[in-house]
């Protein structure tokens, strides 16, 4: 009897030992969650952005703590602008001005704009801007309207003046190339300023 007490509590100690030997293991595989401000463990990147020292590095055209959002959104929505010609081949032209909405849309490409109804013209559609960064604006392309050669918006840009969230003012100059009446070429150049 002694004998079977004996060994009831040499298995009783051997199990109790081995319990105590796993969970101090576990122990040591459940480490405290790291505390480093550098530490890239729970930083997840996306759009192709990576970490690096706890900080996301965002592919060109996404911005955020996560590379989640396209310059271009900040650009989206309707315009008020004012445009003042400010040089012209025909003299009657300068100092003459204009009032007039734009639509900016996203294109597929993060760092590109679609501008819609430049000087007014509602047929003038989907002329292309290419945002320089996050906060300095955007340069507009060459633009012709049908394909016809009387008329040409040669290029310009926009410089964002203040921009929060989104982008709410901006200025800049675009440059026209156009046959007058007369069927003589002339150029202009149009400075303007454009609110949300």
């Amino acid at each position: 009897m002694k004998k079977l007490k004996s060994g009831i509590l040499l298995t009783a100690i051997t199990t109790l030992l081995a319990f105590m030997s796993v969970l101090y293991i576990s122990s040591c595989n459940n480490k405290a969650p790291s505390l480093s401000p550098t530490s890239c463990e729970n930083v997840v990147c996306q759009h192709g952005g990576y970490c690096n020292q706890g900080v996301c590095l965002c592919p060109t055209g996404y911005q955020d703590s996560r590379c989640g959002t396209k310059w271009n959104s900040k650009f989206v929505g309707r315009w008020n602008v004012v445009e003042t010609v400010t040089s012209s081949d025909t003299y009657d032209t300068v100092g003459a001005q204009r009032y007039y909405q734009v639509v900016i849309d996203t294109t597929a490409v993060p760092k590109e704009i679609f501008i819609s109804g430049l000087r007014g013209n509602g047929t003038y559609t989907d002329i292309t801007g290419l945002i320089d960064s996050t906060t300095i604006g955007f340069q507009i392309q060459a633009y012709i309207p049908g394909n016809n050669g009387n008329f040409t918006i040669v290029g310009g840009y926009a410089q964002i003046t203040k921009i929060k969230n989104t982008a709410d003012t901006a200025s800049g100059i675009y440059y026209t190339d156009y046959l007058n009446a007369q069927s003589i070429r002339e150029h202009d150049t149009i400075k303007f300023i454009m609110t949300k």
